[in-house]
């Protein structure tokens, strides 16, 4: 007869994750200064869904990049604060935090295809440019997110080329 030990077993479970859509009640957990695993300067904004959703955006301060990080982090405050003066008053990383952590919002992300090591088409999920996200006193029925998995913005799909197929394993006559 064997014997078990479970009480160092801990049981895992799959976390939910945002897939690409729209997802109401989004909020700001942080948004800080960051590096890479190879050492690239990124504004880290990190997300919680109302189902325990996790999401980090490590959007890039490095390069050309950083005029996109400035569009997406203003877009976000543009959100939550009363003027255009107030945000762009915010110079650092850390104001930024102070005024979005802990807010709500209407998030779109988008979706890329890509192939997997096991040969498997899959789906990163990412934020766009804006307008992906709006406030929650935007009523749902008068939103202006949309998502159409079929339009190349929102969901971008691997050519069909270098799609992974499916090899029908043909039989043959041969003795090898």
């Amino acid at each position: 007869m064997s014997q078990f030990n479970f009480k160092d077993i801990q049981e895992t479970t799959a976390k939910p994750r945002f897939t690409p859509g729209i997802f109401d009640g989004v909020i700001v957990r942080s948004v800080k200064d960051g590096l890479t695993a190879n050492g690239k300067k990124v504004i880290t904004v990190s997300l919680l869904g109302t189902k325990g959703e996790e999401f980090e955006a490590n959007w890039s301060m490095e390069g050309a990049a950083p005029q996109y990080t400035m569009r997406k982090l203003k877009h976000m405050l543009t959100k939550v604060m009363p003027s255009e003066e107030e945000v762009n008053a915010i110079t650092t990383t850390e104001q930024a935090n102070k005024a979005l952590q802990g807010k709500a919002f209407r998030f779109k992300f988008i979706g890329t295809e890509y192939v997997n090591k096991d040969n498997q088409v899959r789906v990163k999920t990412d934020i766009g440019l804006p307008s992906f996200c709006e406030s929650m006193k935007v009523p749902a029925n008068a939103t202006s997110l949309s998502f159409d998995p079929n339009n190349a913005y929102d969901m971008v799909r691997l050519p069909a080329d270098q799609v992974p197929s499916a090899k029908s394993e043909a039989k043959s006559d041969l003795p090898f």
